[in-house]
């Protein structure tokens, strides 16, 4: 990641007001809670955010005691799959070999398969997948 970024394991709110910032800079956002909607300032002006673009999976499961292997409703393209998030009872897991858990039945860059290193200890938890795109 370049040096001048910072990452967000987790997820960030951002309290909505009803008027732009002063003395924005490119790139400044916020939510509008007057229009309902996120603004971003850029070359001097306010404009819309347009998140149309933006599309999100998600998946919520129970996972049940000795299970290991998780299929997921869709796909995650294995260049992009630092776009997906997977939870278990809130808990970000981090993925590779040796960590949480691994992409399995990979086929064409593609899986839609996960297999937790560990298996899942007690009666139940819940799993929550998201993959952005």
């Amino acid at each position: 990641m370049p040096r001048n970024f910072f990452q967000i394991d987790k997820g960030i709110v951002l309290k909505g007001q009803p008027n732009a910032p002063t003395n924005p800079q490119n790139g400044a956002a916020y939510y509008d809670t007057t229009l309902n909607q996120f603004r971003l300032y850029e070359n001097g002006s306010w404009r819309p955010l347009d998140l149309s673009a933006l599309t999100v999976d998600r998946n919520d499961q129970t996972l049940t005691r000795g299970q290991t292997v998780i299929t997921l409703p869709f796909s995650v393209e294995q260049i992009l799959k630092d776009q997906f998030f997977l939870y278990i009872d809130g808990i970000l897991l981090t993925e590779g070999a040796g960590n949480d858990y691994q992409f399995t039945s990979i086929v064409g860059g593609f899986s839609s398969e996960v297999t937790l290193e560990v298996a899942v200890p007690v009666t139940q938890v819940n799993m929550s997948a998201v993959n952005l795109g």
